[in-house]
């Protein structure tokens, strides 16, 4: 720890002191970013339901399930996995 201190000192760098900060803060000149999106949860959620994508699926089971083909329906789990990786990621 007195090596860090020491590198600080030799190199002339130092901290601001309270005063420096809270002028800082006053003015503004503060580090915090904006991470907002820009959209509502249930924007997004809408987002990754409702794609192209999704679409085409939903109408292949449809169709299968009128047809009585359940075994082929094997790949709503992908679907459902790819709508939940969408929203939460």
């Amino acid at each position: 720890m007195s090596d860090m201190t020491n590198d600080a000192q030799n190199t002339g760098w130092r901290g601001l002191t309270e005063d420096e900060v809270n002028e800082s803060v006053e003015q503004g000149l503060v580090n915090q970013s904006d991470i907002s999106t820009g959209k509502s949860v249930k924007n997004i959620i809408l987002s990754n339901i409702l794609t192209y994508f999704n679409l085409i699926f939903l109408i292949i089971a449809i169709l299968l399930i009128y047809v009585g083909s359940y075994r082929n329906l094997t790949f709503l789990p992908v679907i459902i996995g790819n709508i939940v990786i969408g929203i939460t990621g």
